[in-house]
C-alpha cells in the first residue's frame, strides 16, 4: 500500500499504517513530521498558527497525516514526552485550538499514539474535505518578548499542500479547488445513480407511454414492469472531462474497470483542450501506465512526489511483462539514481526477463526508450528551420495518429504514437527532481 491508499482507507490509523510512516521517512504531500511542541509551546499561539496552516493545507488538497514524535530532517524517532503525548491524543483539545481561526470548523480530524521501541508518537490524520473549503475567517498573530506583533494568519487566506510545504493558493490553486468541489458533487450524483442500477428485483420501474410523456419512468409493483436489478442506465458524457470523472468513479467502485483503448486513444486525441483536476491526471497517467500507452504527457501537472508514488505503485499493480516493460521506461527519465532505486521492486525473475537490472542503466540510454530511427526518420522527410518547429510537425502527426487510433486498432500506429509522446514529453519528468 502507499500513502495516498492509507489517507483513503477504512482504517487511517491502524497499526500497518504508522508502521508505514515510520519508515516512509519523507516529507510530500500526504505527509509531515513533527519532532514535538515543546511545553511552553502548548500554551503560546505561535505553534498553533502554524499547526492551523498544516491543517488547512491537507484538507483543502488531499488529506494527510501530521506525525509528532519524529525528527523532519534526520526522520529519527525522537519521541514525545508525557504531556505533549496525552494533549496530542486527545482531539478535542487539537481542534478547540484549530478551529479558533477556521471556517468551517474541523471535525473529522482524528488521532492515535503509537509505541516504536519505548518512544512514544502520535499520528494526527486529516481526511481530505472534499464537499468543503477551510477558510481563515479571524486573524491569527502572536506577540515576541520584545512586544512587537507578528500576523501568522489573515482572514481570506486558504491553504493547500503543494508537495512538502504549505502555500497561500494561487489562482491555479483556486481551479483545483472548484474542479474538486465539482468532481465531488459529481460523484455523488454517480453514486446516486448506482444506488439505482443496484436496485432489488422487488423495487421495479415501468416505462409509461404517454402522448405527453413518451419516455418517462416511475416506480412501480406492477408485475409487468422491467426490473432494473443486472440492467445499466447510462447516458452519454458531455465532454471527454465528463468521461474521465466518470470512470475515475467507476474506477473507485470496481478496481477492475478499465475504459476501452479506443476511448483511451480519443481521450489522449483532445489531451491539449482538456482542463484537468490533479486527480485527473493522475489517473489517466496511471491508467495509460498500467496500459501501456503513451502516459508521459499528462506528468506536467503532477507533483514528482506523486509521480514516484504513482510508479511505485503501478510495478505492484501491472500484471503483464509489457506493461513493467513500458513503466521501466517511464521510470528511466528520472535518470540513474530513480533507475537504481527502483528497479529492485521488481522480481529477480522480471528484471531477468526484460533485461533491466540495477548496473545496466547506461546500456538503456533514453533514446534507446523510444524508436529512434522512426523519428529521425520524420525529421528527414520534413522541411523545417528549428527544433519547435520540428515539435510542432511531430505533435500534428501524433494528433492524426491517436485520433486514428481512437477508431481502429493498429499496431504500428501504436508504436509511432509511443515513440512521438516519449521524444516529446520525456522533458517533463526529466525537469522534475525526484530523490533516489
Amino acid at each position: 500500500m502507499t500513502v495516498k491508499d492509507y489517507v483513503n482507507s477504512e482504517d487511517p490509523l491502524s497499526d500497518d499504517s504508522i508502521d508505514y510512516l515510520v519508515r516512509y521517512q519523507e516529507e510530500d504531500v500526504h505527509v509531515d513530521y513533527k519532532e514535538t511542541i515543546p511545553q511552553e509551546d502548548w500554551r503560546n499561539e505561535k505553534s498553533w498558527l502554524e499547526l492551523t496552516k498544516d491543517f488547512m493545507a491537507f484538507a483543502n488538497t488531499k488529506g494527510g497525516y501530521l506525525v509528532f514524535g519524529i525528527d523532519d530532517l534526520s526522520f529519527d524517532v525522537t519521541g514525545l514526552n508525557d504531556e505533549v503525548r496525552d494533549n496530542l491524543s486527545e482531539t478535542k483539545k487539537i481542534l478547540d485550538k484549530i478551529n479558533r481561526y477556521v471556517e468551517p470548523d474541523f471535525t473529522d480530524v482524528r488521532s492515535k499514539e503509537f509505541d516504536d521501541n519505548g518512544q512514544s508518537i502520535v499520528s494526527v490524520y486529516i481526511p481530505p474535505s472534499r464537499g468543503k473549503t477551510h477558510i481563515v475567517t479571524k486573524e491569527g498573530s502572536f506577540l515576541y518578548p520584545s512586544g512587537d506583533k507578528e500576523v501568522v494568519l489573515s482572514p481570506g487566506d486558504i491553504y493547500v499542500r503543494r508537495s512538502a510545504t504549505n502555500h497561500i493558493i494561487s489562482p491555479e490553486g483556486l481551479d483545483m479547488i472548484i474542479n474538486k468541489r465539482i468532481e465531488y458533487y459529481k460523484e455523488k450524483l454517480f453514486d446516486r445513480i448506482f444506488r439505482i442500477s443496484e436496485i432489488s428485483p422487488t423495487r421495479l420501474i415501468k416505462v409509461e407511454e404517454e402522448p405527453d410523456e413518451a419516455d418517462s419512468y416511475r416506480l412501480s409493483s406492477d408485475p409487468d414492469a422491467t426490473p432494473v436489478a443486472g440492467m445499466s442506465y447510462t447516458t452519454k458524457p458531455s465532454s471527454f472531462e465528463e468521461e474521465i470523472a466518470s470512470n475515475m468513479a467507476l474506477a473507485r467502485r470496481d478496481p477492475n474497470h478499465n475504459p476501452s483503448e479506443k476511448r483511451l486513444w480519443a481521450i489522449y486525441s483532445n489531451r491539449m483542450s482538456l482542463t484537468l483536476t490533479d486527480e485527473m491526471a493522475e489517473w489517466l497517467f496511471q491508467t495509460y501506465l498500467l496500459n501501456s500507452l503513451p502516459s508521459l504527457y499528462w506528468c506536467a501537472r503532477i507533483d514528482p512526489h506523486v509521480i514516484k508514488e504513482i510508479i511505485r505503485e503501478s510495478i505492484h499493480d501491472a500484471e503483464s511483462l509489457s506493461s513493467k516493460s513500458n513503466i521501466i521506461k517511464v521510470i528511466m527519465c528520472f535518470g540513474d539514481g530513480f533507475y537504481r532505486s527502483t528497479i529492485g521492486e521488481f522480481s529477480e525473475r522480471e528484471q531477468e526477463h526484460l533485461d533491466y537490472k540495477k548496473d545496466n542503466f547506461e546500456s538503456h540510454k533514453l533514446e534507446n526508450c523510444f524508436n529512434q530511427y522512426l523519428i529521425e526518420g520524420i525529421k528527414a522527410k520534413n522541411d523545417f528551420s528549428s527544433m519547435g518547429d520540428f515539435e510542432d510537425i511531430l505533435t500534428e502527426k501524433l494528433n492524426k495518429l491517436t485520433n486514428y487510433l481512437s477508431q481502429q486498432k493498429d499496431r504500428e500506429s501504436e508504436d509511432k504514437a509511443y515513440a512521438i509522446d516519449y521524444y516529446l514529453y520525456h522533458h517533463f519528468m526529466s525537469e522534475k527532481s525526484i530523490d533516489a
